[in-house]
């Protein structure tokens, strides 16, 4: 039984195949699918945040701060609920995108997990400490070559060791197989030919013909001289 792997797919690749799975639960995913989906959500998150925390800032320096030495921390001058409807806003819209992207997080976790053999239970081993190292591993784990409960592996095929015919010399293709009639004729002449198929039976004998008997009349007598084999062809009115 030979093994051949799959290219690793692409990150457009596992993102649109995760997006396009975005709650289904069922089946296996190898680790380029999920790995690649984490990546790209972690990428998208940390970019929203960064230009969130810039605008923030650039708005922030429109109000005077001033130190208030009573509580100890700084405290603005005039009425600051701009800054209070932004940071609400930042906050509601960023929730929105992190249950988007946790959905299909979800369940491509669930998913690898299948990939590796193992239940989707495992996946609630993330709200438990030091447990979530663990689910970690088997995130981390390779794909099981065979086809398990979950369906076929997304990363293996299983091949039969079947023997190549260009590469084996002893099978020959069907439209290349000689004509034994022909090889008897060029190599052995005067060899009987019931003789030979009786020496080779990989060869089929083949019975004479119609058309012969229609060419001949008689049986076929041999020559004395045992040289040559001569019959009496038929004249046409």
């Amino acid at each position: 039984m030979e093994v051949e792997t799959l290219p690793t797919l692409s990150p457009r690749e596992a993102v649109r195949i995760c997006f396009r799975k975005y709650c289904n639960f069922s089946g296996r995913a190898r680790r380029s699918e999920f790995w690649f989906l984490v990546l790209f959500v972690l990428v998208m998150m940390s970019v929203l945040s960064t230009i969130f925390y810039i605008h923030f800032l650039r708005l922030e320096s429109h109000y005077k701060k001033y130190y208030n030495y009573k509580t100890g921390k700084y405290e603005y001058y005039g009425d600051t609920s701009g800054l209070s409807r932004y940071l609400i806003f930042v906050l509601v819209f960023m929730s929105i995108i992190g249950l988007l992207y946790l959905f299909p997080l979800i369940s491509a976790g669930v998913r690898r997990l299948h990939d590796t053999g193992k239940s989707g239970c495992y996946y609630f081993f993330i709200l438990i400490p030091l447990l979530d190292l663990l689910l970690l591993l088997f995130l981390a784990d390779d794909s099981e070559q065979n086809e398990n409960e979950y369906g076929i592996s997304p990363k293996y095929i299983l091949i039969q060791n079947a023997p190549l015919m260009n590469n084996n010399p002893e099978i020959i293709p069907v439209n290349e197989m000689p004509d034994p009639n022909s090889q008897i004729s060029q190599e052995h002449p005067q060899d009987n030919p019931d003789q030979h198929n009786q020496q080779n039976p990989q060869y089929p004998q083949n019975p004479q013909s119609p058309i012969q008997n229609d060419l001949y009349q008689g049986p076929i007598q041999a020559n004395p001289s045992n040289q040559e084999e001569i019959a009496t062809p038929v004249v046409a009115p």
